[in-house]
């Protein structure tokens, strides 16, 4: 069985809140889709380093910038 990635326990890891998660839930939902897709369809694929920025002072648009890549064995 193929274990998933999940950017909300990733994101509570490093300090967001339970309000931010909500808040965010559709952005951070959508990430954590790509990047599980990305891995299962690159079997040899792995998840370098995820940075969370917010666009505004307000705090309300959240992104993400996600480095992966392919390793050949």
């Amino acid at each position: 069985m193929l274990e998933t990635f999940n950017m909300f326990n990733y994101l509570k890891m490093i300090g967001f809140s339970n309000a931010e998660l909500a808040e965010n839930f559709q952005t951070i939902e959508k990430a954590n889709q790509n990047i599980n897709e990305f891995l299962d369809s690159n079997p040899n694929a792995v998840l370098r380093k995820i940075k969370c920025t917010y666009l505004d002072d307000e705090k309300k648009h959240l992104q993400f910038n996600i480095k992966m890549e392919v390793v050949n064995n």
